[in-house]
């Protein structure tokens, strides 16, 4: 079986970028304002001004990226809960997984996604969320997650 991978699109956004969307908002709409109150094209200037900022911000927008967040693989589950600098994964190996569920905001479960069941070491029984965005994801992620459960199993159970 083949590894399964989950995307999420992520952008990089700054404070920066919009406080530079309002500054670029006032300047049009005080230019608009002024230009009628004063039946004068002086005050278009700040108009022109607010529209080159914007229209050089909508040009220079952060591109969209999709980062696997969830990847089902032989050597188990891999959730990446932060992106960036300060990313944080866990991994659950098949070994330390008891059971599998899935949770679906269809039947009004919230978060949807993965429940595993771990059988750690201290950790046996405890219930594990990971939340997933949408619902075929989250179906097609538990399908994916229980074939190689079994497979492992099976291995195990060959094993010993």
């Amino acid at each position: 079986m083949e590894q399964v991978a989950f995307e999420a699109p992520t952008s990089e956004s700054s404070a920066s970028r919009a406080l530079a969307y309002v500054v670029a908002l006032i300047l049009v709409i005080s230019g608009i304002v002024l230009t009628f109150r004063r039946a004068s094209l002086s005050p278009a200037i700040a108009t022109a001004t607010g529209l080159l900022l914007y229209v050089w911000l909508f040009r220079t927008q952060p591109q969209v990226k999709y980062i696997q967040y969830l990847i089902i693989a032989e050597g188990g589950i891999t959730y990446i809960h932060e992106f960036g600098a300060s990313a944080r994964r866990s991994h659950y190996g098949w070994s330390d997984i008891q059971d599998l569920s899935v949770l679906l905001a269809s039947k009004g479960e919230e978060p949807q996604g993965l429940v595993l069941k771990l059988k750690r070491k201290g950790l046996s029984g405890v219930n594990i969320n990971l939340p997933i965005c949408s619902h075929n994801d989250s179906l097609s992620a538990f399908s994916a997650a229980s074939k190689w459960l079994s497979t492992h199993e099976v291995e195990a159970e060959a094993e010993a």
